[in-house]
C-alpha cells in the first residue's frame, strides 16, 4: 500500500506541472518567445498594413499572434510589443476582426 502510495505522488510530481503549463496564461505579455527581434511598426504604418485584410495575410505580414480571444463573431489577436506611439513602445498591440476581416486596433493606454 505504502509503495502505491509512493508511486502515484511521484507521478503527480512529474506529470502534473507538465501539463499544466500554458505558455501563453503563464508569461506576461511581451515576454513570449518570438516577440525578441521583431520588427516595430508605428502605429499609423501597423493599421495601413492591415486594415481590412484577412486572418492568413495578417499571419504572413506577422506571424502568428501571441494570444488569441474573442465573442460575438468578433475575433481579437494580440501582438505584444509590435508598435510604437510617438516613438514610445507599446506594451501590445490588439488586432480586431469582424467578419473575417481587420476593422479596429486596440492599444493599452
Amino acid at each position: 500500500m505504502l509503495r502505491l502510495l509512493s508511486v502515484a505522488i511521484l507521478c503527480a510530481t512529474v506529470l502534473l506541472p507538465a501539463g499544466c503549463h500554458d505558455k501563453q496564461t503563464t508569461q506576461p505579455i511581451g515576454a513570449a518567445a518570438g516577440t525578441a527581434g521583431r520588427k516595430t511598426y508605428s502605429r499609423e504604418e501597423f493599421e495601413k498594413m492591415l486594415k481590412g485584410k484577412s486572418q492568413n495575410e495578417v499571419v504572413a505580414a506577422l506571424g502568428q499572434p501571441d494570444r488569441t480571444g474573442g465573442s460575438l463573431g468578433v475575433v481579437e489577436w494580440l501582438y505584444a510589443g509590435i508598435t510604437t506611439n510617438n516613438g514610445k513602445p507599446d506594451l501590445r498591440a490588439t488586432v480586431i476582426f469582424e467578419g473575417g476581416r481587420v476593422t479596429k486596433f486596440d492599444y493599452p493606454e
